[in-house]
């Protein structure tokens, strides 16, 4: 705040700093398209999904609930593993390549009480307030502001919700 953004070296910083954000959501998104289809394995390469899955459910516990937000839904496994629990299951992705691998997937399981919805985390396609859970699982390291993603989801839960965020431990 102390800079002056009229400096033109100032400004041209800013303008690379711009070009190398974009840069990194592109490769991000392109990386997304590319693995879309393997990301469930790739995904368990880096951390055991039963260990995970079952710390997670004995954490949210086994009591029903209305509605379910999957921030980051990927290949939509978490709307798939609380799917017993909910009555409305929501997930939210910006890469289309991921969202039908979840179609896919919770067609697969049976499951017809969740929907899929193209979106920014930061500005999810959702109504304020109404959600029990939210999860967002293995998302906050791609990230460029990870504590505007939580705030948001904060926003998006029901008085007395939860948000499951689940990541590396070093992120």
């Amino acid at each position: 705040s102390r800079l002056d953004a009229a400096d033109p070296t100032i400004e041209r910083d800013l303008e690379r700093l711009d070009a190398v954000k974009q840069r990194r959501q592109n490769r991000a998104s392109d990386y997304f398209s590319a693995n879309a289809a393997e990301w469930d394995r790739l995904r368990s390469l880096h951390a055991p999904d039963k260990a995970v899955e079952s710390v997670l459910i004995k954490v949210i516990g086994n009591a029903p609930f209305q509605s379910m937000l999957d921030l980051g839904t990927g290949t939509g496994r978490m709307l798939e593993l609380f799917a017993p629990l909910y009555r409305r299951g929501t997930g939210v992705d910006l890469s289309r390549e991921m969202l039908s691998v979840a179609r896919a997937n919770l067609e697969k399981a049976g499951i017809s009480q969740a929907q899929l919805r193209l979106g920014d985390l930061y500005a999810p396609p959702v109504e304020r307030d109404s959600f029990d859970l939210i999860a967002m699982h293995q998302v906050l390291h791609y990230l460029e502001e990870p504590a505007l993603a939580i705030r948001e989801a904060a926003r998006l839960l029901r008085p007395a919700g939860r948000l499951a965020i689940i990541d590396f431990a070093p992120h």
